[in-house]
């Protein structure tokens, strides 16, 4: 039995000398919103010339005129070598070109199809080169309810088309046009999103220059981040900086540093986050220090300044921690953050979770309390924002803290080691798709006198 031979499907192309276009050609040609807008406008000109052989096409806008003013906003002929012409579809400009006449409020006024007879005596106000044909077929373009603009069809000879063919001509005239302008204002969309994301882009950029460019070296520790934002602006600060030469220049022994660890994270994430904890940066870079209050004088510093700077009513929550290599002390302060995980050199974990404070700039008179641990060599402290521990797995299953202390002590408790499992973990919890929160780690190991 023989294969039965199939027919080709149509190929829609047109020849140089060929004018004509078939409405399948024409849907394939506006499918494409990055089409040059010419040939868009050709191809949509084409087919009304293949419906009604007219020989000129031209878009009038009243659009902010007087009822007897336009504006030629398209024109194209149908001569071998086409003449284009297109200022802006449906735009008037103080910078084009305003006709007006009695016959042109006769023109803005139609609602339905109209036939326009006798151009060469009755078409004043126009430009002439218009006056060569011999009849027009108006066709009211509506948008919103409102007929602004007006299609018109110029013919050499006199149209003797139905009124059947006049509602067709109607009906795809605002179809094809609404799908045109479609077109265009996604095209437009698609170029502002492209400046939008460059923008956002560039202040991701500006908050990454304000975090460590790299692992600042503080004497008697091993340390490993990571900083991954769900879009190109975070909402997630850190820092960690040595303070042993600004509180103790004179007990600077090159082996172990008074040193601080901060990590920030504003409630939301984008460009308005990142542009909040930048300000929060801003901040932090006035105050003095002092080794009497500790970290929660950090925060009570800050915080009355942020109920002038944050943009949005929001709030931050933040963890800080200075490390006194003198007594072998850990201070901290928690503002409606997510508790430090501390792992102890034996295994044994403990969650630096009291004293509890709220979030930043939430209460302009609210006080911080500092808590103390011991911080002994091959210790381990873990600080992170909640977009590790809220990671969420396909079916809804958060990654969590638990999780994040099998993972910190499952292998070798080197900084870097454990800062590598965190982030497998999480792109294996989340099965590789996107995340939908910034997520910060920081992994900081007291080393022993060996280890240095």
């Amino acid at each position: 039995m023989e294969t039965p031979v199939m027919d080709k499907p149509a190929q829609h192309q047109r020849s140089s000398n060929d004018q004509s276009i078939d409405l399948i050609a024409l849907v394939e040609i506006l499918s494409h919103f990055d089409s040059p807008l010419e040939e868009i406008f050709t191809a949509v000109n084409e087919f009304f010339h293949s419906l009604s052989a007219h020989s000129e096409t031209v878009m009038l806008s009243g659009l902010g005129l007087a009822a007897d003013e336009c504006q030629i906003t398209y024109q194209s002929t149908h001569s071998l070598e086409t003449s284009w012409k297109c200022i802006d579809l449906l735009n008037t400009s103080a910078d084009n070109a305003t006709y007006a006449s009695g016959f042109i409020a006769n023109i803005n006024a139609a609602t339905e199809p109209m036939l326009l007879e006798e151009l060469n005596r009755s078409a004043t106000g126009l430009p002439r080169d218009l006056n060569q044909y011999r009849s027009a077929l108006v066709l009211p373009i509506y948008l919103n309810g409102v007929s602004k603009h007006k299609l018109l069809l110029f013919f050499k000879k006199q149209w003797r088309g139905s009124a059947k063919q006049r509602e067709t001509l109607l009906l795809v005239a605002n179809l094809l046009m609404s799908y045109l302008i479609h077109n265009c204002e996604i095209k437009s969309l698609n170029d502002a999103n492209k400046w939008i994301e460059k923008e956002v882009s560039e202040v991701g950029n500006l908050l990454k220059m304000l975090l460590p460019q790299q692992v600042e070296q503080i004497c008697g520790v091993d340390v490993a981040t990571s900083y991954k934002p769900c879009e190109h602006a975070g909402g997630d600060y850190y820092d960690l900086v040595s303070l042993t030469k600004v509180f103790w220049p004179e007990r600077d022994d090159g082996k172990n540093d008074y040193w601080g660890a901060i990590i920030v994270d504003s409630a939301g994430h984008g460009a308005a986050a990142a542009v909040e904890v930048a300000m929060f940066d801003a901040i932090l870079r006035t105050y003095k220090g002092d080794p009497d209050t500790g970290p929660a004088g950090v925060f009570n510093y800050a915080n009355p300044y942020l109920f002038t700077r944050l943009i949005r009513g929001t709030f931050l929550t933040a963890f800080i921690a200075n490390y006194n290599p003198f007594n072998k002390s850990l201070r901290f302060c928690s503002a409606g953050h997510p508790p430090a995980l501390l792992i102890r050199a034996g295994g044994t974990v403990k969650w630096l979770d009291s004293p509890k404070g709220i979030p930043l700039a939430v209460t302009r008179e609210y006080q911080w309390q500092n808590g103390q641990v011991d911080f002994n060599p091959d210790d381990v402290l873990i600080l992170y924002t909640d977009g590790v521990t809220e990671a969420a797995a396909p079916d809804g299953t958060l990654f969590g803290i638990e999780r994040l202390k099998a993972v910190a002590l499952a292998g070798p408790m080197h900084a870097e080691a454990i800062t590598q499992r965190v982030e497998s973990a999480l792109i294996e919890h989340q099965h590789g798709k996107k995340q939908k929160d910034d997520q910060t780690l920081i992994v900081i190991k007291l080393l022993t006198t060996d280890d240095q």
